[in-house]
């Protein structure tokens, strides 16, 4: 701001009186939207869903397909062996 002898000049003075009336008119508007506005009810929280256990093996042949047709997958991954005759042994042995 621009002061000469003590007082601030008139158009800086006009501004700054311009501005504080939009902004109070914006908020008394905000206000007035904000008291007409529906309130809405909460949304309840259905129950919550448990995790998904997958049925066990039944049978060594069981294990045995479920270990052939996962080998693609898992060759040579980790601590897995590259042939695939290897690989479904150690997982029978699981």
């Amino acid at each position: 701001m621009r002061m000469i002898g003590g007082k601030i000049e008139r158009p800086v003075l006009v501004c700054l009186a311009a501005l504080a009336l939009v902004f109070s008119a914006l908020g008394a508007e905000q206000a007035a939207a904000q008291e007409a506005l529906p309130r809405t009810p909460l949304i309840e929280q259905g129950p919550a869903v448990a995790p998904y256990n997958p049925p066990a093996l039944g049978s060594p042949s069981d294990s045995v397909t479920q270990s052939d047709q996962s080998f693609q997958f898992n060759r040579g991954v980790g601590n897995n062996p590259a042939n695939r005759d290897e690989y479904v042994r150690e997982q029978l042995n699981k």
